[in-house]
């Protein structure tokens, strides 16, 4: 499944991430319902019954800075951190969205002062809200002038099959990044990305960096954006997940052989 062909894959948003999530609807939890030990416990548990897996990953773009036809990538994973992805050509991909470790998400959260809950089409869900480090926020955009600002970031779990559906990050009140994603079980006890959705926002008091200043891995002779009105300065990716392989035992040497580490 994997081309040999020479690629350039982009791994952007490496920790950013769904559609705003319906907070209002949230309820208080009753004191010892839920714990943040507890929920990433849940998550890690059931997150590690996935050894590896390979998947064929259709990646849709759509921003005003940067115009990309339809890819396909094809991603392999292995526990605990190692990811291969081979594209021919240029590709942009958001990490986060390709592969949702909830440990790293959590580890990358501090000070997780909010436990809520909520219902959505009769199912339960869990927000967790915290902060970020801005060294955890890996993205293209220049956020030195918000250096100062407050990124918080909530979580929308699923309690019942232990999956995070969606994540939103904010600096200060302002939105920056949504994720909403859907999950499939292509064998028992196993749930991964079908569907996966970012948008991305950028405040008036961020800068876009020029073309030829992207970030490494990044490439070169991308338009600087045009920021003329609010609605240029959106964007999204839509990533759909087809023909998973999972647990079928991918060596450590298949991972090493990738060009795009």
């Amino acid at each position: 499944m994997f081309r040999r062909s020479f690629t350039l894959v982009v791994l952007v948003f490496l920790l950013i991430p769904a559609a705003v999530f319906p907070v209002e609807t949230a309820e208080e939890v009753e004191p010892g319902a839920y714990s943040v030990e507890s929920v990433r416990d849940s998550l890690v548990q059931r997150f590690q019954h996935i050894q590896d897996f390979m998947v064929q990953v259709v990646v849709r773009v759509q921003t005003p800075w940067l115009r990309m036809p339809r890819k396909i990538i094809d991603l392999a994973y292995k526990q605990p951190d190692q990811i291969r992805v081979d594209s021919e050509g240029f590709a942009v991909a958001p990490r986060t969205g390709l592969i949702m470790a909830p440990g790293d998400m959590m580890d990358n959260m501090q000070e997780i002062g909010e436990i809520t809950t909520g219902q959505k089409d009769g199912e339960e869900y869990i927000l967790l809200t915290g902060t970020m480090h801005q060294d955890s926020l890996h993205t293209p955009m220049d956020m030195r002038s918000g250096e100062n600002a407050v990124i918080s970031t909530t979580l929308r779990i699923d309690p019942r099959r232990w999956v995070i559906t969606g994540m939103e990050t904010r600096m200060d009140t302002a939105r920056v990044l949504s994720i909403d994603v859907t999950y499939t079980s292509p064998i028992p006890r196993i749930w991964v990305p079908e569907e996966t959705t970012m948008t991305f926002f950028l405040p008036r008091e961020m800068d876009f960096p020029e073309s030829g200043e992207m970030p490494d891995g990044m490439g070169e002779g991308i338009p600087a954006p045009q920021m003329e009105s609010e609605k240029s300065r959106q964007g999204s990716i839509h990533m759909t997940f087809r023909g998973y392989r999972v647990n079928t035992g991918l060596e450590d040497a298949f991972f090493e052989q990738s060009d795009n580490r």
